[in-house]
């Protein structure tokens, strides 16, 4: 093989090696933690505020849910037995979370063994909205705290 054929099949080489997959660049990442709080939080003269502690949940990814769309249980837990999730992440046992789902809109529960959490809504009512953009990195903390008082 002459130089010539040598550094052609290099760069070529490196070219393809550097090259995404059109799946890859349609993804973006999302990071953050799950904490979980419970009992009494109201605020009190000479006493610290309890911490969240993290927790480990698993989180679904849904197409925009509209909370006027779906019914809530007793506990106030949303009741989406009929959605399909587009995609789910594990917290560890500290509550952080890590992963990477197709670029779009979506809405982020927390499932609890009585329903999904959510707690947090746009001006559309939409539950916690998020939106992941394609090769982006996205930042998401969920505090879980339907059995907490303030």
């Amino acid at each position: 093989m002459s130089k010539n054929q040598w550094v052609f099949l290099l760069a070529s080489l490196f070219w393809v090696i550097g090259c995404k997959s059109p799946a890859q660049e349609s993804m973006g990442t999302i990071e953050g933690n799950i904490y979980w709080k419970e009992g009494n939080h109201m605020p009190m003269i000479g006493a610290e505020p309890k911490a969240p502690q993290g927790v480990e949940r698993t989180l679904y990814f849904f197409e925009p849910v509209k909370s006027s769309e779906i019914e809530r249980n007793a506990l106030g837990l949303f009741n989406l037995t009929e959605a399909k999730a587009v995609a789910t992440i594990k917290s560890d046992k500290n509550g952080h979370f890590k992963g990477s789902l197709p670029a779009g809109q979506f809405s982020v529960l927390v499932k609890e063994e009585e329903g999904f959490f959510g707690n947090i809504m746009n001006g559309e009512g939409v539950i916690n909205p998020v939106s992941i953009e394609a090769g982006g990195s996205q930042k998401m903390d969920i505090q879980v705290d339907y059995k907490a008082t303030y």
